[in-house]
């Protein structure tokens, strides 16, 4: 075989192996990037799941979840039936003066508060 023949083989197995390379490398890319996305969704899934939308006047009563509940009422003992007492005459007091300003009262257990969007609250 003539030396040129040799040369225009390995050239073009270098341009092969080349753009092999460069194929594997934005492949490699590209999923790191789907990967990310999903991530991404995934987290705003959350967010989502756990945000309530306020839109207007409105108050926001936060509930607290069944985990820390149930971490009140075994640490706290007969004072966390004293707080619940409390916590219900206070958000009844609240919710009752809020009803004559014409303020309506949102009782929710999501995590987040969105004032950013309109939101129904049936």
């Amino acid at each position: 075989m003539p030396k040129q023949k040799h040369i225009s083989i390995l050239v073009g197995i270098v341009i092969i192996v080349f753009f092999v390379g460069v194929f594997i490398y934005f492949n490699g890319v590209i999923k790191q990037q789907q990967i990310e996305q999903q991530n991404k969704i995934e987290q705003q899934k959350i967010v989502t799941e756990n945000t309530l939308f306020v839109s207007g006047v409105v108050a926001v009563s936060l509930n607290p979840s069944d985990e820390w509940l149930k971490d009140m009422e075994k640490n706290g003992g007969d004072d966390f039936y004293t707080m619940a007492d409390d916590d219900t005459y206070y958000l009844s007091t609240a919710e009752d003066f809020l009803k004559t300003k014409n303020i309506k009262m949102v009782l929710t257990d999501k995590r987040y508060l969105d004032f950013r969007h309109n939101a129904l609250f049936g």
